[in-house]
Parts: C-alpha cells; sequence; structure tokens
C-alpha cells in the first residue's frame, strides 16, 4: 500500500511526478489545451494533501485496530 501511495500522489502533485501525467499534458496539446505547471499545480497540490489525509486517517485506525 505504501508504494502504490506515493507514486499516486507523486504523480498528482507535480507534472513530471509520472510519465503519464506528461503523456496526458502532451496529448491535451494535441487538441489545442494547454495545461502548465500552474494550471496542474492548482488542482494537484490540494488533491494530493487531501489523499494523504485520507491515507493518514485509514493508517490511524488500522493501527487502533479498527
Amino acid at each position: 500500500p505504501s508504494l502504490a501511495l506515493a507514486t499516486t500522489c507523486a504523480s498528482r502533485l507535480l507534472l513530471v511526478g509520472s510519465i503519464a501525467s506528461i503523456i496526458a499534458v502532451d496529448q491535451a496539446a494535441g487538441l489545442d489545451v494547454h495545461i502548465g505547471w500552474l494550471e496542474h499545480a492548482r488542482v494537484g497540490i490540494p488533491v494530493t494533501f487531501l489523499t494523504l489525509l485520507i491515507a493518514a486517517g485509514w493508517l490511524w485506525m488500522r493501527a487502533q485496530g479498527w
């Protein structure tokens, strides 16, 4: 679970976090849709922190024996 969480968060946090993000932005540019670093970060940073918060809660619940 830790590896999956880390790779998922890395791809959401920064545009260069995963090759899939780079490919998606490149494909979008081919359709005349331009996604820059700032646009990606505006969505990616909050989503990453929300994901980490949920994961921390889940791990805490597991540690408590839920």
